[in-house]
């Protein structure tokens, strides 16, 4: 049997650094997020890898977007493979629309009437569905004749103002599917 390694905060630690500690922590939380950073930055060092992102729950709404975006960018993954949701939810904050931090216990009935709606502990504004349609209307002449789902997907990343999931995926030829949204 290993000993747990405690972890020791110095002044000027590294994310890193700690991050290394959490790993030579080896159990629970702290070593399993050790162990994840060590496999994804093994997996980024393999080039023969081939690396899945499967995207799914509120991602975007928890403020992961850019996060999601740089691993696209940066070619550490191969294909994505994401929700509807995920995709409405990037969409949105492409179009200019925002998430904003709030209460999981909020009345939502309440929150409609202001306009917004809950997502867990984030909230968004409801006028993201009519900005969605605009843009899809404004659009629709260039999805209208595209045969897959990912042809489609790449068509929204073409038009899309501003950088997304869609965007960064056509712009650097990573495959992207949404099965929930599937070509069958």
């Amino acid at each position: 049997m290993k000993p747990v390694q405690h972890i020791k905060i110095r002044n000027k630690m590294s994310v890193n650094e700690l991050v290394k500690q959490m790993g030579s922590a080896g159990v629970l939380g702290a070593g399993r997020l050790g162990k994840a950073v060590n496999i994804c930055q093994a997996m980024i060092k393999d080039k023969d890898c081939k690396v899945f992102l499967g995207l799914a729950g509120p991602l975007v709404p928890a403020g992961m977007r850019e996060i999601i975006i740089d691993w696209i960018e940066n070619k550490w993954v191969d294909v994505v493979v994401t929700t509807g949701a995920t995709l409405t939810h990037d969409l949105g904050e492409a179009l200019g629309y925002r998430h904003y931090q709030g209460r999981a216990d909020a009345d939502d009935a309440e929150l409609h009437k202001k306009g917004l709606d809950r997502i867990y502990e984030s909230y968004m504004p409801n006028k993201i569905y009519g900005g969605m349609e605009d843009f899809i209307i404004r659009n629709f002449v260039n999805l209208k004749d595209k045969k897959s789902i990912r042809e489609f997907l790449w068509e929204i990343g073409i038009s899309t103002p501003k950088k997304s999931i869609c965007k960064a995926c056509f712009e650097n030829k990573i495959p992207l599917f949404c099965p929930a949204i599937s070509d069958s």
